[in-house]
C-alpha cells in the first residue's frame, strides 16, 4: 500500500495499473471529502477509485456516487463481506452498477464468506463480468479473513475461481492477504503464478 501526503505524487508510469481505495463516506462535507478524493485520483494516476457500497440512513449513497463520477472520479464499488449488513446482496449491487455506471471490483474472499460452495461468486461474475476491472484476492484461516492465499484454508476454493475468472477475462489481482515481510509477499506471489500458469 502506497500512502501520500496531501500535494504529494509518484512517478506513475512505473504502475501500470492503479486503483485508489477511498474511504467509507464519513460525516466530513460531501463536497470536501468529493475535493479529496479528485486530488487524490489526480496525484495517482488512478484508473480505479474504489469504495464500499454500504447503506447510509437505510440507502445507498447513490447521489454522491453519481457527483463523482460527474466529477472525472473512475469510481467502482466491491461486494462486502459478511460482517457487514448491506453491500454484498446481488440485486442491490446489480441496481447500484446500473443506477451509478460504476466499476465493479470482485473481492474473492468475501464472496467466499457468504457462500463456501462460491456459486454467489459466480453469480456475481455472471452479472457484473461487463463492468468488472479487477479482483481483490485474499484468503482466510481461522483467525483472519485477509490472510495469505498459500496459508489460508480456503486456498483451493480461491486459486479455482480465480482461475474460473481469468479464463474469461483477463483482468489484475490485487493481493489483500496481510503479509509482514516481503519474503511472505514474494512467496503468495511466486504461488499465485505457478497455480495460475501466469
Amino acid at each position: 500500500m502506497l500512502s501520500l501526503k496531501t500535494g504529494e505524487t509518484f512517478d506513475s508510469p512505473n504502475f501500470h495499473y492503479r486503483s485508489l481505495h477511498l474511504p467509507d463516506v464519513n460525516d466530513q462535507e460531501p463536497e470536501h471529502q468529493l475535493a479529496m478524493t479528485q486530488e487524490a485520483v489526480i496525484c495517482c494516476d488512478a484508473i480505479v477509485a474504489l469504495t464500499h457500497p454500504l447503506k447510509v440512513e437505510g440507502d445507498y449513497p447513490t447521489k454522491y456516487y453519481e457527483k463523482m463520477i460527474f466529477s472525472g472520479v473512475p469510481l467502482a464499488i466491491e461486494n462486502m463481506d459478511s460482517r457487514k449488513d448491506s453491500g454484498f446482496n446481488l440485486t442491490e449491487l446489480e441496481r447500484l452498477v446500473k443506477v451509478v455506471g460504476c466499476l465493479f471490483v470482485l473481492d474473492v474472499q468475501h464472496a467466499y464468506e457468504h457462500d463456501s460452495e462460491m456459486k454467489y461468486a459466480g453469480d456475481l461474475l455472471e452479472s457484473l463480468e461487463n463492468h468488472l476491472v479487477h479482483l481483490h484476492v485474499s484468503g482466510e484461516t481461522e483467525s483472519n479473513i485477509h490472510s495469505l492465499v498459500y496459508r489460508a484454508r480456503n486456498t483451493k476454493k480461491i486459486v479455482e475461481f480465480i482461475g474460473k475468472v481469468l479464463s474469461i477475462k483477463n483482468i489484475p489481482l490485487i493481493l489483500e492477504g496481510e503479509y509482514t515481510t516481503t519474503d511472505e509477499l514474494r512467496q503468495e506471489i511466486e504461488f499465485l503464478t505457478r497455480e495460475l500458469s501466469l
